[in-house]
């Protein structure tokens, strides 16, 4: 009977595991870039800076930032 620990020597599972490494990482670092953005639009919102140039310095959408002030205002 196959055993749990033979199934992960197979090459399929190793390939696996590194796929899902590989993927987990690049899905923690987008979403790092995604915080750092709002985080800067913040603090262009302090600043009074119009949305559209909050948008054209971030990379964020107007109703991405329009939403970042709502909670900011709360």
């Amino acid at each position: 009977m196959l055993q749990v620990s033979d199934f992960r020597e197979t090459k399929v599972y190793q390939e696996a595991l590194e796929e899902g490494i590989v993927k987990g990482m690049e899905k923690g670092m987008e979403k790092g870039v995604e915080q750092t953005k709002e985080a800067f639009a913040r603090r262009l919102l302090a600043k009074k800076y119009r949305l559209e140039e909050i948008a054209d310095l971030t990379g964020l959408s107007v109703t991405a930032i329009k939403r970042l002030k709502k909670k900011q205002g709360k």
